[in-house]
Parts: C-alpha cells; structure tokens; sequence
C-alpha cells in the first residue's frame, strides 16, 4: 500500500448528523466557561466578563444558556478559531437539539450575545451552518 493509499483510506469522515439531547429545564439562565465555572441567572455584566475572557485567551470558551429555547434557539456558544470567533447555537426541537455555527468578528459576537441574553432571539439563523464532527 502506498501512501496515498494509506491516507485515502485512514482519513476521518465528517457528518452534521448529530443529535443532542435536549439541555435540562432549571428554570435559570446559566452563564458557563473553562475556567471559572457556572453562574445562575447572571447579570449583563457577568455575561460581558466571561466573553472578554473568552477575547482574551484562546483556550477559554462561553456558553450561555437560556432557562427555555425562545424562538427555537436554548443556547448560545463561542470560541476563539483562526479569523474570528466561532458562534453556535444549539436549537432544540421536540426531542433533540442540533448544532450549527457561524464564524463572527469580535463586533458581532457581542451584539449576538447582547440580543440573546436581552430577548432569547437570533437574528439571520439561516447564515449558521450545521456543525460538521467526526464520524
């Protein structure tokens, strides 16, 4: 076997075909990173905290969570990747939650941040795409 052979047949597939399932109701928002730990029913300012930290250092994420899915949308992730920040929301349905994402500036990010803790909306979903894993 040759090497293109080699890793022709080794590469990993990918799939957006992943089911969540769905996050538990508690009845609280909860604000999460890496490093620090949970916050129920956080202020704006805690929320503001976590996601320049998040600016700040490479390793650290934010997750936002909502205490029901309004308008179809429970919660709301990013992360620092190359070109930007990577923005994620996970939409429920009746039984599943599914992941699609979308690649922001540091301006966007924040304003869809400030939009979904306000309101729980998300505007323009279709601009996200299904987040691809390994199969």
């Amino acid at each position: 076997m040759g090497l293109f052979d080699f890793f022709k047949n080794n590469l990993r597939k990918k799939t957006t075909d992943v089911d969540f399932e769905k996050v538990e109701y508690t009845g609280k928002i909860k604000l999460e990173n890496n490093f620090d730990g949970p916050i129920d029913s956080p202020t704006w300012q805690q929320v503001e905290l976590y996601i320049n930290k998040m600016i700040q250092n490479n390793e650290e994420f934010i997750t936002l969570t909502l205490s029901e899915a309004m308008y179809g949308v429970r919660y709301m992730q990013a992360c620092s990747v190359k070109g930007g920040y990577s923005l994620q929301l996970g939409i429920e349905t009746d039984a599943k939650t599914n992941l699609v994402e979308r690649v922001c500036d540091k301006k966007e990010l924040i304003e869809r941040f400030t939009q979904f803790y306000e309101y729980g909306f998300v505007h323009d979903i279709d601009q996200f795409k299904p987040v691809s894993f390994f199969a």
